[in-house]
């Protein structure tokens, strides 16, 4: 799961793409796919490792099925945390 095994970046402050990636939910939940559409994205590692993982390790994305990363219908929403910061912004 991204919670356990990311550990290469401070959990602090979300990276611009973290950010971007965020505003790009405006309050939906989303699969990998139109996440990476609404990015203008090609390349999925690139997508997991700089913006999913981040995200999901500062508490500012969740899994709708965090149990089973696989799950045909895997969808990402923003927490309380995630709402709450791009209100900040």
């Amino acid at each position: 799961m991204y919670r356990e095994t990311y550990t290469d970046q401070p959990t602090d402050q979300p990276t611009d793409q973290v950010i971007q990636m965020l505003v790009a939910f405006s309050a939906k939940t989303l699969s990998t796919a139109e996440i990476m559409e609404s990015l203008n994205l090609k390349h999925r590692p690139t997508f997991r490792e700089n913006y999913m993982k981040p995200a999901i390790k500062q508490g500012l994305v969740d899994l709708l099925h965090p149990d089973n990363l696989n799950h045909l219908e895997q969808k990402y929403f923003l927490t309380k945390k995630g709402k709450s910061f791009i209100k900040s912004r």
